[in-house]
């Protein structure tokens, strides 16, 4: 596996069994880069952040919501990191 990346602002989709990071708000090098730009959204973005694999995957789907259907782009999950109120820079972010 090469570099790690961290997402924000993501939706979720699947292909098969492997979970995507739908078109998110931005792919960061740090988890902390991820949360302060996380807390410059809009709450209805969401606030998880998502380990990524750093390469952009097409051919993906929305499942659900008013998108549902339409293709996207992703990156393959690795794992949730955290919510990023959850983290010590959300105290940070501006």
């Amino acid at each position: 596996m090469g570099n790690v990346k961290y997402a924000c602002g993501a939706d979720i989709t699947f292909k098969g069994d492997v979970k995507y990071a739908a078109s998110p708000m931005g792919i960061f090098d740090t988890v902390e880069e991820a949360v302060i730009r996380n807390g410059e959204l809009h709450s209805s973005w969401g606030y998880a952040i998502y380990a990524v694999e750093p390469t952009e995957v097409h051919g993906l789907t929305y499942p659900y919501g008013i998108l549902a259907g339409k293709s996207c782009t992703g990156y393959k999950v690795i794992r949730k990191e955290c919510n990023a109120y959850d983290h010590r820079a959300w105290l940070r972010r501006t």
